[in-house]
């Protein structure tokens, strides 16, 4: 199983990879949207945790230009962000769970449930 973290801080995505850390994968990381979509490419990821606010591109148009070339792909949006319209636009998008950084603790859950893990 193929895991890609995708945020502009190094230190964030070495966090979320340390909060799900339980789950059985290989972890693969990207710092904005143009290296996620490019990164999903070649390692095929079954689940991406992406960000919003990057350079380049933001997360919500990486997930869509990422779910064009995979359908497959799982994206959950790890974000700051707590904007009913960023949620709306985020779903919109084609993710299938938002998360807030502020509720990390809910990540593994998620993902697990997202793997069908539990």
């Amino acid at each position: 199983m193929n895991i890609l973290i995708v945020d502009d801080n190094s230190e964030m995505r070495s966090f979320i990879a340390e909060v799900i850390t339980e789950i059985a994968a290989t972890v693969y990381e990207a710092a904005d949207g143009p290296e996620a979509v490019a990164s999903a490419r070649w390692c095929k990821p079954d689940l991406i945790l992406m960000d919003i606010r990057m350079p380049g591109f933001d997360g919500i148009e990486a997930t869509r230009r990422i779910l064009t070339e995979n359908p497959g792909t799982k994206v959950v949006i790890v974000t700051e962000c707590d904007s009913r319209e960023v949620r709306h636009d985020a779903m919109e998008s084609g993710c299938l769970a938002y998360v807030l950084k502020d509720d990390l603790e809910v990540l593994p859950e998620t993902v697990a449930g997202l793997l069908h893990l539990n």
